[in-house]
This record gives C-alpha cells, structure tokens and sequence, in this order.
C-alpha cells in the first residue's frame, strides 16, 4: 500500500516525477511493474496472462488525500496495465471490457482517505444536539469523538471502503488496523 501516493510513483514508474521523461517498460521499478513484469515473463497462454495481471492489480492499494492527485494516480496504474497489455500482445489494445474490469479494481485499491482518521476527507463534523427544559431550549456541539480522542474507530465522518479481493468482500479500510 501507498500512502498519501499522489501520482503514484511506488506502485508504477511510467515516467519519472521529476524530469517528466517516459520509462521504458523494461527500466520501471514500482510494485505493479515488477509484477506486471514477472506476470508477463512466467504467463505462456493469453488466459493465464489475464487471471495473473488482473491478481496483480488486485494487489496494489494506495490513498490519496486530494482528489487531483487521486486522478492522476488511478489514470497511471490504468495506463500501465495497458503498456504491459500492448508489450506482451504485440501491440494490440486490451478490450474495452477488459480496461472496464481493471478501472473497476483500481477504483476499489486507490481511494480518497484522510490517512489520519481513515475516513473521507473533511466528513468528521460536530454533531448539533438540542436540549429542551421547562424554560428554554439550548443548542449544544459536540465535537466527533474520535477527532477529539485520536480514536480511529469513533470519527463521526463517512469511513473508507476498500474491496478485498481474495475474500470479495468490501471491508472498511480502517478495519486493516486490527488484522
């Protein structure tokens, strides 16, 4: 898993951050590439190239606080699997179901989170709550729990979801904390 993973560079290393150059497939570096890379060097047949890719994306996580970032980030995770695609099937552009398949995936991996709380970023709120007496009525806020403790399971905010995919199940991301 990335954290706060911006454009990405540690899961793939399309070109490099600070000149802007492209990597030539055989020269990048981050976690999907080298998995690409070994999926692509071991997969003889076109279907165990496809089950093996897909499990690879499936295996890379990251989060991003800005939404900007976040974009950039799943556009290059999308983009190296459609290079790796093209080098192993000489040239040939992956199916649309296909890139529908594994945008599916990265939207479940990379995912917008305030990696302090685990949560949506800017959901924790304070919470409203009227008090009524014989005489008067009073507003009273109550700040979030978990932002006032450091408790990361009492944030009153929207938590992240992320897919486990050996499980398929959805799972909250905060949950990993205890596993």
């Amino acid at each position: 898993m990335e954290i706060s993973c911006g454009e990405a560079p540690y899961l793939v290393s399309r070109y490099d951050t600070t000149s802007g150059k492209m990597i030539s497939i055989g020269d990048r570096i981050g976690l999907l590439d080298r998995k690409l890379r070994i999926v692509t060097e071991n997969a003889a047949r076109y279907d165990q190239w496809m089950t093996w890719s897909k499990k690879a994306v499936q295996s890379v996580y990251g989060y991003e606080w800005q939404g900007d970032n976040l974009l950039l980030a799943r556009e290059n995770i999308v983009l190296t699997y459609i290079d790796y695609y093209k080098a192993k099937f000489d040239g040939a552009n992956p199916p649309i179901e296909l890139l529908r398949e594994i945008a599916e995936i990265v939207s479940w991996n990379l995912w917008q989170m305030d990696g302090m709380k685990f949560v949506v970023p800017g959901s924790c709120h304070e919470e409203k709550l009227v008090e009524k007496d014989w005489f008067e009525e009073k507003t009273i806020n109550k700040p979030c729990e978990g932002c006032k403790t450091g408790n990361h399971l009492k944030h009153n905010g929207k938590y992240c979801l992320i897919k486990d995919w050996t499980k398929n199940e959805i799972i909250t991301a905060v949950s990993l904390l205890k596993e």
